[in-house]
């Protein structure tokens, strides 16, 4: 496609669906998807905390790249260039909630027609009631819900470990009324295993959408967890979860792959990573090539030509980037057949909570802590660990007779011996907007 017709496909947009099928060509010739299904915006790399996962690619703390940031007016005009791109904006950093326009900034988004995901600890989320009303996917950072071990793993205090859930609590009591999905994104180290299960168990309980990444260090997973019978049994049991009809996202393929660690060709450009002050990185943020400006050019598809034009070279780097912004797009962009699924359960999650359900004193952190499943009390990852080799023994079988898709390819999840063959989350609900499903992206987890 020349130059300008590229320009001239993104200047209009198409919508995620509509981009998605389009991309299907692509593959199919075995080239790289240029189509974006979503952008992600880094508002800021700002943070307060010190989580001990934060990392840029390069070993660095986000927090260490002072980025200019784009002020309230050119913020608007690179927003307005995204949404002639695509439907889904994706704001992270950094912490976005350090920014004092991001109400505004998220209401511009939905006046051009963009659906709005916001990552963020929540801390502080109280006081920005407004944040909710603007946000149809709040997308909660969370790795454990024990104060005392939260607090390790932000690298803060016990009381700012207390106000991330109390941010938590809030989201849960205001959600109904704000009609905002809800995601618990967690980051896998070898230090929280046990807590994931149990944030895994209280998504579930909740009916909150779930989210996992591995810890990258650098643009590799941590070491540790290539050997880690805890990581594998941990990753058991999301899948379990996600075959008995639990909001798991990310398709089968992307849930064996983290348990693994197989290589997978990625597709940068289905979700564009743009800095603070506009400059959008090429062909990813882990390049660290970020010399052309979307504020340059008239619309993202100038800007993409342009890019491509000052680094030519291919889209390769192999097995590294194990997280979900990267490899749960490329493999929801290869396997068709599971990203039907997958797009199923996305639309029962943007559904939202009943808008009758009464609100709830959850503002108490010891009492959100305290809707913990008791059976996760006495049934921690070590213990699941003893039982993990039988259980992907099973998980092969399954495979092997064929029963995820008919064909044993691995497609899909296989139905627990105990319920139907189709789950909830197989089964489908009217989507408010149909030809935009939910995209969800945790935030950087390198």
């Amino acid at each position: 496609m020349t130059p300008y017709g590229l320009s001239r496909w993104y200047h209009t947009g198409m919508g995620f669906v509509g981009t998605y099928v389009r991309n299907l060509a692509a593959v199919a010739c075995g080239r790289q998807p240029a189509g974006p299904l979503m952008f992600s915006w880094y508002a800021t790399h700002r943070c307060g905390l010190n989580c001990i996962y934060c990392c840029d690619g390069d070993g660095k703390r986000f927090a260490e790249d002072r980025v200019p940031e784009l002020p309230t007016p050119e913020a608007r005009g690179l927003i307005d260039r995204l949404a002639a791109a695509a439907d889904t904006l994706d704001v992270t950093g950094g912490e976005p909630m350090l920014r004092p326009d991001l109400e505004e900034l998220l209401a511009h988004a939905r006046a051009r027609g963009m659906r709005t995901v916001l990552n963020t600890k929540g801390l502080g989320l109280a006081d920005r009631p407004d944040l909710l009303r603007h946000t149809d996917i709040l997308v909660l950072s969370l790795d454990s819900l024990e104060p005392a071990r939260l607090a390790g793993l932000i690298g803060r205090d016990e009381p700012t470990a207390r106000r991330v859930l109390d941010g938590l609590a809030f989201a849960l009591d205001r959600r109904a009324a704000t009609r905002t999905a809800l995601v618990l994104s967690v980051v896998a180290t070898p230090a929280n295993l046990a807590d994931l299960e149990a944030v895994l168990a209280f998504a579930r309980r909740e009916g909150l959408g779930f989210q996992i990444s591995p810890e990258i260090v650098g643009t590799r997973p941590n070491p540790a967890l290539r050997s880690s019978q805890g990581y594998r049994a941990l990753l058991h049991r999301v899948r379990r979860a996600k075959a008995d009809g639990a909001a798991v996202l990310g398709v089968e393929a992307y849930l064996r792959g983290i348990r693994d660690f197989a290589a997978f060709r990625c597709h940068p450009l289905l979700m564009p990573v743009i800095r603070p002050d506009g400059r959008m990185y090429y062909p990813c943020l882990e390049s660290k090539n970020a010399q052309v400006n979307l504020l340059d050019h008239a619309n993202y598809g100038e800007a993409l030509a342009e890019a491509r034009r000052r680094f030519p070279g291919p889209l390769a780097c192999g097995d590294c980037c194990h997280i979900f912004c990267h490899m749960a797009l490329s493999l929801l962009q290869r396997h068709p057949l599971q990203a039907a699924r997958e797009l199923r359960g996305w639309q029962r999650l943007v559904a939202g909570p009943d808008a009758a359900t009464p609100p709830r004193d959850g503002r108490q952190a010891d009492r959100l802590v305290a809707r913990k499943p008791a059976y996760d009390a006495g049934n921690t990852s070590g213990e699941v660990a003893r039982n993990v080799a039988g259980n992907e023994a099973r998980d092969e079988a399954w495979r092997a007779a064929g029963s995820e898709t008919g064909n044993g390819d691995g497609r899909g999840s296989p139905p627990a011996p105990d319920r139907p063959a189709t789950s909830p989350s197989a089964a489908g609900l009217g989507d408010p907007h149909p030809s935009r499903p939910a995209s969800i992206h945790p935030g950087r987890s390198h």
